[in-house]
């Protein structure tokens, strides 16, 4: 009788911690900006690069699909940036803690030598805004640039790669 009430109480003691630990914070990525951005490999390299936090990663092309969604029924479709209250507002719906949101825009400087083939140099810029349900929690902005004699395509995922690196601090 004694070890049946020590197991109850190991027990109820076990469920109890496990309840009352804190739930883990999801963190949603958005990526705003060309959709050329908005890939497979780019959400890849979002989640290696947050990975190592004590979060749970959101990204892909669900939290991108409801972003769209809250954009088409708020009329936000076609401007250019959002403004702040629509940047809590979406994060307070969207079933995540915080959202950090990507806004990139890239350049792309093709130039010739003489010598080798055509080099591709891409700059990339990434402001990101973390937001949680009530306001704007963190900023960063970054620009990074990368050469590839091969493609615009391998240029502009090390200069993203890089970027990301530069805001991994913001969570």
């Amino acid at each position: 009788m004694k070890k049946i009430f020590l197991m109850t109480l190991a027990l109820l003691a076990i469920f109890s911690c496990t309840a009352l630990a804190a739930p883990k914070n999801i963190v949603g990525f958005v990526i705003v900006g060309n959709s050329e951005y908005k890939t497979a490999n780019n959400y890849k390299m979002i989640k290696n690069t947050f990975d190592g936090k004590k979060i749970s990663i959101n990204v892909g092309d669900e939290i991108q699909s409801k972003y769209q969604r809250f954009l088409l029924e708020n009329d936000l479709i076609g401007i250019d940036a959002p403004r702040k209250q629509n940047l809590i507002d979406f994060t307070a719906r969207s079933g995540c803690n915080e959202i950090v949101f990507i806004f990139v825009t890239s350049t792309t400087d093709h130039q010739n030598n003489p010598k080798t083939r055509q080099k591709n140099r891409l700059s990339v810029q990434v402001d990101a805004y973390r937001c949680n349900g009530f306001h704007v929690v963190d900023v960063k902005t970054t620009s990074q640039q990368s050469d590839s004699k091969t493609s615009d395509l391998r240029a502009r995922n090390e200069a993203f790669k890089k970027c990301l690196k530069e805001i991994s601090n913001i969570i």
